[in-house]
């Protein structure tokens, strides 16, 4: 009966709904047409991951990635991503600066001409990268929509009440023992009910979820939850959350909604996984594999034929 489907919140993510998510790419266009992203993160050990999130984020078809990273590695962050701009940051801290201090205000000043940030990807758990977490995304400063993944969840965790510090139009985009160090509850509790703890924690920090993993789960603040269809183990590999993440800020830079960005980027980052895993095999996958096939999903999805690359 049509009166029983405006009560239903729970939606099954499909290539007929994500079809009419893509924006129109006029001919006439130019890189500022289709906006611009900012992605913070990077540090020694994790040089990679920024490098994976850029690239998905150019692949969903923006405008311009700029990358904010350690001064240490910026020149490893701009050989691996050419096509990025790279801003290194300092980090200051030790005896002739007693206080850690990080130049909040510049990138502040950078990231205010920008569409969209991402923040956390390899950034590390070290006291200055949540000092900057803290003085950038949890302040009172204006800022584009946020995409906060990775480590800056982790370092967020750590924040009293950090929810009630986020950004409007946040989204957050955990793993299971992400959401478990969010929450405080076990990764097993957590993996029995996804769908209810990602709606009820939704709806409670008041911000857009993405609870990834086999059918990634999406909740907005008004309990309106999407199941992805896909749960391929083939994406089970180091780098391609980075991926999705840049997927998400980079659909968002373009003007797509929040929650229309994660259900678009979820779906075609299964897709691409999917085709890997039936041309090539169900494992061996390298993130990098996941750029190659963006172009090609998205296209499939936008002309609404199956995805036969």
């Amino acid at each position: 009966p049509d009166n029983i489907e405006s009560s239903i919140q729970t939606n099954l993510i499909t290539k007929k709904l994500v079809s009419k998510y893509f924006i129109d790419r006029p001919s006439d266009s130019n890189k500022g047409t289709f906006g611009k992203t900012f992605v913070i993160g990077g540090s020694e050990n994790y040089v990679g991951a920024v490098g994976f999130a850029a690239g998905a984020a150019y692949r969903s078809g923006v405008g311009l990635v700029t990358i904010a990273v350690p001064r240490e590695i910026s020149s490893m962050v701009a050989t691996a991503v050419p096509e990025a701009t790279v801003m290194p940051i300092d980090f200051f801290s030790g005896d002739t600066h007693p206080n850690i201090t990080v130049d909040t205000r510049s990138i502040y000043e950078a990231v205010s001409g920008y569409s969209s940030l991402l923040f956390g990807c390899g950034i590390g758990l070290s006291r200055q990268s949540g000092r900057m977490l803290e003085d950038l995304v949890l302040s009172k400063m204006k800022l584009p929509s946020v995409v906060l993944d990775a480590d800056g969840l982790n370092l967020m965790s750590k924040v009293t009440n950090w929810w009630e510090r986020l950004p409007c139009g946040t989204l957050l985009t955990p793993h299971p023992g992400e959401m478990s160090r969010l929450t405080g509850i076990k990764i097993s509790e957590i993996q029995s009910d996804r769908q209810y703890f990602c709606k009820y924690y939704a709806q409670k920090w008041n911000t857009t979820i993405a609870l990834k993993g086999a059918n990634t789960v999406i909740s907005s603040p008004s309990g309106e939850t999407w199941i992805s269809p896909w749960f391929d183990p083939v994406l089970a590999v180091a780098g391609t959350g980075d991926v999705l993440s840049g997927l998400i800020v980079g659909f968002m830079a373009q003007g797509v909604s929040v929650e229309e960005s994660a259900i678009l980027a979820v779906y075609v980052h299964g897709l691409a996984g999917d085709h890997f895993s039936k041309t090539v095999g169900g494992s061996g996958m390298f993130a990098s594999d996941l750029l190659r096939l963006l172009p090609m999903c998205i296209e499939s999805l936008k002309k609404e034929t199956i995805c036969e690359i």
